[in-house]
């Protein structure tokens, strides 16, 4: 999940803490809610087959085992994605779990383990980020959940129209919804304000991908407060203008949309497996946050952890999820 606005504060108050990298971060979150936080303790040896899961909670990795990485791994292939992607983002995933493996905020599950929770605290936002910049010494964001999607799903969309570079949703601090994103593909300049920072190093999207990825992620202009219908509506109204479609695959992209002012937005952003007893959900879970995979036996148990995954990161810095839409690819869900 991504909000703007409160980015560049917590970024403020992280230099002030003496952290030398200066990418500015996604928001400032608490380690206060209404899901439990995770807590200390060995996996389980085993994984668990998806038929296996349990629907009285999450059966979840971090993919910080070898036995959960090669088993996630044989999943996406086996959908049909292809093997550089796949191979990309579990590079990504190594990546992420070498830096972050000694973070006092959460503890990264190796092999799939089920644990009695609606959704996942992984703790405080602000600590995190100290984590990944200063005690790693990085000047770069981490990819975000979109970005992770779109690496898996790109071969799934096709775009007859693409935006333009100088509308990609990325270029004003204040404004920019993709704001992040810009620093992970583009890197930014270093300002008075800013010490700037350099692209994410293990991506190297060519540019009419990264056209075609702001064609699908940039936000849709609302003229009023919509409704669940009203904003599909919307969302259908732009994809069919810049021809915007998807292929049927055992694979989906799976897009969470709110609508903050006057714009609906893509706030989180996973990839959907089905396999025959079930399905596996593979997203980003925030920007320092850990990547998951999480096993669910029914699409309502996927929208029910969505919809309390969205809850409890909008509930953190005092805002609410209101109206929203969950999408397979172009399908409501």
């Amino acid at each position: 999940m991504y909000k703007k606005k409160t980015l560049h504060i917590l970024f403020s108050m992280v230099l002030l803490a003496g952290i030398v990298c200066a990418c500015p971060n996604k928001h400032d979150v608490g380690s206060t809610g209404t899901t439990e936080k995770i807590e200390k303790t060995d996996s389980k040896k085993n994984s668990e087959s998806i038929s296996e899961v349990i629907s009285t909670g999450l059966t979840y990795t971090n993919l910080n085992s070898k036995s959960a990485i090669n088993e996630v791994k044989s999943i996406l292939l086996k959908s049909g994605i292809k093997d550089e992607y796949v191979r990309d983002v579990l590079e990504w995933v190594a990546d992420y779990n070498n830096c972050m493996k000694d973070c006092k905020e959460f503890t990264l599950i190796g092999d799939f383990t089920t644990v009695s929770t609606k959704a996942i605290d992984y703790g405080d936002y602000a600590n995190m980020s100290r984590e990944w910049f200063r005690k790693n010494h990085r000047n770069y964001h981490d990819v975000l959940c979109r970005i992770v999607a779109f690496e898996l799903n790109q071969d799934n969309i096709t775009t007859k129209k693409i935006v333009k570079k100088d509308d990609f949703d990325c270029w004003d601090e204040n404004k920019s919804w993709l704001y992040t994103d810009g620093d992970i593909l583009f890197g930014r300049e270093a300002t008075e304000e800013d010490n700037g920072c350099v692209p994410f190093p293990l991506i190297n999207l060519k540019d009419e991908v990264i056209a075609k990825y702001f064609t699908v992620f940039n936000p849709i202009f609302a003229d009023k407060k919509c409704n669940e219908d009203e904003m599909l509506q919307a969302i259908n109204k732009k994809w069919t203008e810049y021809g915007i479609e998807f292929k049927e695959n055992p694979y989906s992209l799976i897009t969470f949309w709110t609508q903050a002012d006057n714009e609906i937005s893509v706030s989180h952003a996973g990839t959907l497996i089905e396999t025959e007893p079930g399905y596996l959900f593979f997203e980003k879970t925030n920007p320092e946050e850990p990547y998951a995979a999480t096993k669910f036996t029914t699409i309502d148990d996927l929208k029910s952890y969505l919809f309390e995954k969205l809850n409890l990161e909008y509930s953190k810095d005092g805002s609410e999820v209101g109206k929203y839409i969950i999408l397979k690819n172009d399908k409501r869900i």
